[in-house]
């Protein structure tokens, strides 16, 4: 029997069945599987970070140039730096590591500590490949990314305000940041 392009069996409740299992298989093996997590990088001149009371989060802050690197939030629109909340005992800079790949697919060095955001969390300087220079300056986040993540950006940090931002708390962290990177790394 042949129904709207589905080619069944005659026993039409068969038919369903397996048309509903194709689809079900379908769905599920056209998913993009996430990569393995890269192994945690950081730079070997780099000092261990206690975190402050209540700390349990790291922060990524990716200096291109005159721009940085963020994420747009799908449910808000708004953008934030890749971030994330540490897992067992992983280390703070291995935290924003992890961040930054599940977010942005992007396997950087996380660097120096910064400065910390106002919830106490600490921002790190990380490093990517020089091609990120030649990224367009918007793209899809990677099709395995957190779901929440539409897009990366990269923008000039002392364009936006406060309303940009996903956590507008750490609007002046946020440009902090971005100078002593700047410092940092001349």
């Amino acid at each position: 029997m042949y129904i709207s392009g589905l080619i069944l069996p005659d026993n039409a409740k068969l038919g369903a069945r397996l048309t509903a299992i194709l689809w079900v298989l379908t769905l599920l093996g056209c998913q993009p599987e996430r990569p393995a997590t890269p192994m945690c990088r950081t730079a070997s001149d780099t000092v261990s970070v206690v975190p402050p009371s209540g700390a349990n989060a790291a922060v990524c802050l990716i200096r291109i140039r005159s721009k940085v690197l963020m994420i747009r939030h799908r449910s808000s629109g708004l953008l934030a730096l890749p971030s994330a909340a540490r897992t067992g005992r992983e280390s703070l800079r291995c935290a924003a590591h992890r961040a930054t790949w599940e977010q942005t697919g992007f396997n950087v060095e996380v660097g120096q500590l910064l400065t910390h955001t106002n919830t106490g969390n600490p921002v790190f300087d990380c490093r990517g490949e020089a091609s990120l220079a030649d990224l367009p300056t918007s793209f899809e986040a990677p099709r395995w990314a957190n779901s929440d993540i539409a897009e990366i950006v990269s923008v000039r940090p002392f364009e936006l305000n406060q309303a940009h931002l996903h956590d507008r708390e750490n609007f002046i962290p946020l440009r902090d940041a971005f100078v002593l990177a700047q410092s940092k790394n001349e």
